[in-house]
């Protein structure tokens, strides 16, 4: 019973400072890129770009294994 009262306390203050720091974070973009909110979706990851992007990397195995 009192285990119940801890959840449904904790998992409403958690949802409510996740988004505090969601909304944070949209404004210090916002601020620093312009019109980041308009390219970027707040929940849905998209995977648009991504090939592009990781055609420029390349793996160095003896660099990973050193490490």
């Amino acid at each position: 019973m009192l285990r119940a009262n801890y959840v449904g306390v904790f998992i409403p203050l958690f949802l409510f400072i996740f988004q505090a720091i969601v909304l944070a974070e949209e404004n210090f973009l916002r601020n620093k890129f312009g019109a980041y909110c308009a390219r970027v979706n707040r929940w849905i990851i998209s995977l648009k770009g991504i090939c592009s992007t990781f055609s420029h990397m390349h793996f160095n195995s003896k660099h990973w294994i050193l490490k």
